[in-house]
């Protein structure tokens, strides 16, 4: 789909933690960063101004991910465009059920169960599935903000 729209698309599943140098110019090289938590999106420090963001936000994750990675992206020049995912793209759906507080008020989980409660549910046990047709809004109001036809993700 993101090829689909107009972009080369350069996948990074694995690289060697010693070559920072060839990653940093490798993603300064990009217009445009898109990924989920944990999806080494800390790389997006070494875009070029003016680049695109679009963190793919599961579930009760907006405060870290506003805090990290959307004022951060903005402070640095770079546009912002989260797609935070809707109830039936997470995992979670299917563990926990409909009616589950996990799903209705998922800020529950942290007030009655603490931190690491949380964090084990919604960092480690949540998978992402997107709605393509939602976040290829994100992706073609991606490269609407870009110009240059060689554009990379």
């Amino acid at each position: 789909m993101i090829k689909d729209v107009g972009f080369q698309v350069i996948v990074v599943r694995r690289y060697d933690r010693r070559d920072m140098k060839k990653l940093s110019q490798l993603v300064n090289s990009c217009s445009v960063l898109l990924g989920v938590h944990g999806a080494s999106l800390t790389n997006g420090v070494f875009l070029p101004m003016g680049a695109v963001v679009i963190p793919i936000e599961p579930l009760d994750l907006e405060y870290f991910f506003n805090a990290i990675f959307g004022d951060n992206a903005l402070a640095m020049g770079m546009q912002y465009l989260r797609y935070k995912i809707e109830d039936n793209e997470s995992s979670l759906l299917k563990v926990f059920g409909r009616n589950s507080s996990v799903i209705t008020d998922t800020s529950s989980v942290y007030r009655h169960h603490g931190t690491m409660a949380s964090r084990d549910v919604f960092f480690v046990q949540q998978n992402v599935k997107l709605n393509l047709a939602r976040f290829r809004e994100n992706v073609v109001k991606a490269l609407s903000i870009e110009t240059d036809s060689t554009t990379q993700i």
